[in-house]
């Protein structure tokens, strides 16, 4: 789960202060700036999802994403990774400035979530626990990866079932690790209920342009 953070100048009354040197800026994109707008109107406190900012706006996620990411480069907005005890991804603190960060700050010793509790703003370093539904028939090396989707469905209180968590098991079972951390990191930053497995890229076959002998 998301964490976040917006920084801004106080102000008073139904309006947002925008600074002239972004509003002024040439080399920054038309749809950065109307999304750092956008960001700067939020409560200091509201805790930002890129699919939340794409369903309130007509632009679909490739464009929220590029606009998001122009803005990180730029030092308008700080991503920080949230990870629990055992170091698996759990969401990010996305924190916007109104004016742009030249330096990062600090990125090490930051707070572990707790996947136990919905609140998250409660954040601290406990272990994972496991789920009080069977789970017997996973893998060994994939059952974090489970139990970490199983909290995080439970988070956003769209628990998964006894009756359903087979074709859960089984789906995970047969996907490469590697596919299934970033499907879950994934849906896990874009708040999606559910999980999207990347296909695994094959690489084409080379055609075989061997000399017919029959042209000698």
């Amino acid at each position: 789960m998301n964490t976040g953070q917006i920084v801004k100048s106080k102000s008073s009354g139904n309006y947002t202060i925008i600074p002239n040197a972004m509003v002024n800026d040439v080399e920054m994109s038309l749809k950065a700036k109307g999304l750092l707008v956008y960001l700067l109107s939020l409560p200091t406190d509201w805790v930002i999802y890129k699919s939340e900012i794409q369903n309130h706006h007509t632009d679909g996620r490739d464009s929220v994403a590029s606009a998001f990411k122009e803005l990180e480069i730029r030092g308008y907005i700080l991503s920080i990774e949230i990870r629990n005890s055992k170091g698996h991804f759990k969401g990010f603190n996305y924190i916007v400035y109104e004016n742009p960060k030249t330096e990062n700050p600090k990125l090490e010793n930051q707070p572990l979530l707790n996947t136990n509790n919905t609140n998250t703003n409660n954040i601290n370093n406990k272990k994972v626990k496991k789920p009080k539904i069977d789970i017997s028939g996973i893998l060994p090396e994939k059952e974090d990866l489970l139990i970490e989707w199983i909290n995080y469905r439970k988070a956003i209180k769209k628990p998964l079932k006894q009756i359903s968590i087979g074709t859960v098991i089984k789906k995970f079972n047969k996907t490469p690790k590697h596919l299934l951390e970033e499907a879950i990191e994934k849906s896990i930053e874009n708040s999606y209920q559910g999980l999207f497995i990347e296909k695994e890229k094959v690489a084409p076959k080379r055609k075989n342009y061997a000399k017919d002998s029959s042209y000698d």
